[in-house]
């Protein structure tokens, strides 16, 4: 009678050392998990505040990049609702304006405005960020001059 209690008793006693074992294993591992996860949701609101950083210098440096072509497309003659393609290659380094009868003079007075020039690099490497069709090494802006400014599209 005795092996048959314990033949019936052993199946009882694996049970129980499994759920000791497994409790004992998920007491371990619940430190863990929370400093896993609370690391994972700082990560996400570094993140999140870095997104926002960055979308807050996009919206400014886009506000001053279109007053800074406003002026420069005035001064080149361009008329409202008439644009110009803006085009930068990292591989050769020149920037080339399109699509304007006076592409050339705009053209030359973008390279001769190393200010505009950065400015426009880094709203390329911004955009980037949010629109995964945008280079940062290679990249074309289409502005259109309007009495506002010039409003701005990524290609």
């Amino acid at each position: 009678m005795n092996a048959l209690f314990g033949i019936a008793a052993a199946p009882a006693a694996a049970s129980t050392a499994t759920h000791g074992l497994q409790s004992a294993l998920g007491a371990l591992s619940r430190p863990f998990g929370s400093f896993f996860q609370t690391a994972v949701d700082q990560s996400d609101s570094t993140a999140s505040a870095d997104a926002k950083a960055a979308a807050s210098e996009a919206t400014s440096l886009e506000q001053r990049v279109s007053k800074q072509l406003q002026e420069l497309f005035a001064s080149a003659g361009v008329q409202a609702d008439e644009e110009a393609s803006i085009r930068f290659d990292e591989t050769t380094g020149l920037l080339r304006v399109d699509g304007h009868h006076s592409a050339t003079a705009i053209e030359a007075a973008i390279k001769s405005n190393p200010q505009l020039m950065d400015d426009l690099q880094r709203l390329a490497e911004l955009q980037s960020q949010f629109d995964p069709g945008v280079s940062p090494a290679d990249w074309e802006l289409q502005a259109r001059m309007t009495d506002a400014g010039a409003t701005l599209q990524w290609r």
